[in-house]
């Protein structure tokens, strides 16, 4: 993980990649063995995100809205304002505004929202050109 220069460390934290909160824990422990870098959750509901938070997790991201078989209704053109919203409400963790942000309208949007940061662009891993 260390060897790529990355300023953290992400992994999915839904009810998918790892369904309950101890499992959670434990990966989250197996990752910290590894890096002393903040590891990001990636999440697609609010209850994920105050999961990730409980067990640990350094910041979360709205990067799986939509793309989970459980919230495919927000698969939109546009990011999920109304998950970033409830998010920033919901957790004391930095949360990253992830999926779907395209244009620099979207990015002041997050940002006034509270986002501690905003992913422009598309995922090469997972939609490449």
């Amino acid at each position: 993980m260390q060897k790529r220069g990355g300023r953290y460390n992400s992994c999915g934290c839904n009810q998918t990649a790892a369904p309950g909160k101890q499992r959670h824990g434990r990966v989250l422990q197996q990752i910290r063995k590894l890096t002393d870098k903040p590891i990001m959750a990636d999440i697609s509901t609010l209850d994920e995100a105050i999961m990730a938070e409980q067990v640990g997790f350094d910041i979360v991201a709205t990067t799986l809205s939509g793309y989970t078989e459980y919230t495919q209704q927000f698969l939109e053109e546009q990011p999920n304002y109304d998950l970033l919203e409830q998010v920033i409400r919901g957790v004391s963790i930095p949360v990253m505004a992830e999926g779907r942000f395209w244009e620099p309208v979207h990015v002041v949007k997050a940002l006034g929202y509270g986002a501690w940061a905003v992913t422009v662009g598309g995922a090469p891993l997972l939609d490449p050109i």
